[in-house]
């Protein structure tokens, strides 16, 4: 979903925070991070501050999206003022280590804090791994464009879908977040598997979801100050 900041409004919304939609007239309000939609870093877009782009899944029983489904090109809908408590490095990486390695952990929708994230760390040529958690294929947006993305960064982009709901052609993996699969996909050091000091991981999902990754990632030696929970 597009939308188009009034003329005389500045809205520029900082990599890993969000704003608020609101339904003009209600109390139906939620948290959505706008997106790159063009798969350019925001900072870097003409419009960036003048047009927000969102990826919201549409449940028909819920109110909110549902009714937001319902609305009509031209329709007003409200938008708060950014918010967030994501820090970064002079606005540009997430750590000011030129080796940083941005580890991203999303479930379903929870990907999108982490869109804007993982094009500026490959616009810094900085080595990003995303794992992606859905139910089937057809949950994975986007799929033609990161794999595009992987073509055009192949030694510092890697992708890595994970299906719970898969079918029996799906030839990658399948089920939900383990440290297994974390212990293969995650970058070693050396010989083993030691987390990079430098390495940053962002986590955002569903609670249940959010509360297990974090846990792994700490059972496997990462810090807690280069962990970035996002509610999702």
């Amino acid at each position: 979903m597009d939308l188009a900041v009034p003329a005389s409004s500045y809205i520029p919304v900082p990599m890993g925070y969000h704003t608020c939609l609101r339904l003009p007239g209600t109390d139906l309000a939620r948290p959505y991070t706008p997106i790159a939609s063009s798969f350019v870093p925001m900072a870097l877009q003409e419009d960036h501050g003048k047009k927000l782009s969102f990826l919201i899944k549409v449940y028909q029983s819920g109110e909110f999206t549902s009714s937001l489904a319902k609305l009509a090109v031209g329709d007003p809908l409200e938008v708060s003022i950014p918010d967030g408590q994501f820090k970064h490095h002079s606005g540009e990486s997430v750590t000011s280590e030129p080796e940083c390695i941005l580890l991203c952990l999303a479930a379903g929708t929870g990907i999108t804090p982490m869109i804007n994230l993982m094009l500026h760390q490959l616009y810094l040529n900085r080595k990003v791994v995303l794992l992606w958690f859905n139910k089937t294929e057809k949950d994975i947006a986007w799929k033609e464009e990161l794999s595009r993305l992987q073509r055009s960064h192949k030694n510092l982009f890697k992708v890595v879908n994970v299906l719970s709901a898969a079918n029996m052609f799906w030839e990658g993996y399948r089920g939900r977040i383990t440290s297994d699969i974390l212990m293969k996909e995650l970058p070693p050091i050396g010989n083993s598997f030691t987390p990079n000091t430098q390495s940053f991981v962002c986590i955002c999902g569903p609670s249940d979801f959010n509360h297990l990754a974090q846990r792994l990632v700490t059972e496997l030696g990462y810090r807690e100050e280069n962990v970035q929970i996002f509610q999702g």
